[in-house]
């Protein structure tokens, strides 16, 4: 359908700058009242290189036009922050290769894609620190500050998610000696420190190999190893206190067997280590592990 003429002409008032210029002659054979004025009365009556002459606004009229018969391309004008974007179509106008072409002040379009650009930054920037955070909240829920071993939350969670429903692995807990006398007469600090040589005795377990170490309570710890031996989780038991020194630590284990549940491989690991701890301290004890 053909838009009617006053139509055209309402869209074409809602156009700052336009213009249509002969290219063979480059004469300006039409162009918006806003263009005029601001190039000046001489675009008309002379050619557009004589009366634009040293004017920025000369390159609206002179960029060249590519084959295809179409081009856009940004031109800065006075500020540096104030811009024009120019689209050009060639048409053939009574015989004559003409050029017509509209300018769009694009100071605000940029103005607003900055804007923008602000906000998509300020949005990913929140997203980030959202998922650091999510992150920190993650971590913090199963491990322990202090140590940065896994921390009861994941020991409950794994000892029914990961070992319940095997056999083949075992259990070794461990016990700091003395760390309330320790806090008791040189201070918090001292008996933190304590449980760090505790912790990263633990943590280089689990970077060597198939260990999952927890911290379990103020001065207990949790090793379990997957299909292991005796002979494996003795020697993890011994390598671990030694490399705790100079916290000594008690130490016991248990290796589940058929049908034997994780609560009860773990509370055979807590006897011994009990039993280990009162023998440490020159208590009476009540059984050996060949009794458990």
């Amino acid at each position: 359908m053909k838009m009617p003429e006053s139509l055209q002409k309402e869209v074409i008032d809602t156009i700052e700058w336009y213009y249509v210029l002969d290219e063979e002659t480059g004469r300006v054979l039409y162009a918006s009242q806003a263009l005029i004025e601001q190039c000046g009365p001489d675009l008309m009556e002379k050619g557009y290189r004589e009366a634009l002459a040293g004017s920025p606004l000369l390159r609206i009229f002179e960029a060249p036009i590519p084959p295809e018969g179409s081009l856009e391309w940004e031109l800065a004008i006075g500020e540096q922050n104030s811009y024009l974007l120019i689209r050009n179509r060639r048409i053939w106008h009574k015989r004559h290769k003409c050029r017509v072409g509209v300018v769009i002040h694009a100071s605000d379009v940029i103005g607003v894609s900055r804007d923008l650009s602000g906000l998509i930054l300020e949005y990913k920037q929140v997203v980030e620190k959202n998922r650091k955070l999510m992150e920190e909240l993650e971590w913090n829920a199963y491990h322990d500050r202090l140590t940065a071993l896994y921390n009861r939350n994941r020991y409950m969670t794994d000892s029914e998610a990961l070992f319940s429903h095997e056999t083949g692995y075992g259990v070794a807990s461990f016990d700091i000696n003395g760390l309330k006398w320790t806090n008791d007469t040189s201070g918090h600090e001292a008996g933190d420190q304590l449980i760090r040589c505790a912790g990263d005795a633990l943590k280089t377990m689990e970077k060597e190999g198939k260990a999952y170490c927890y911290r379990v309570g103020g001065d207990e710890f949790v090793l379990v190893l997957r299909d292991t031996t005796e002979e494996e989780l003795r020697a993890a038991c011994d390598t671990v206190c030694r490399r705790a020194a100079p916290c000594e630590m008690a130490a016991g284990y248990a290796l589940a067997g058929p049908d034997m549940g994780f609560g009860a491989v773990s509370k055979l690991a807590d006897d011994w280590m009990y039993e280990q701890k009162r023998r440490m301290k020159g208590e009476p004890v009540k059984n050996s592990k060949g009794d458990t």
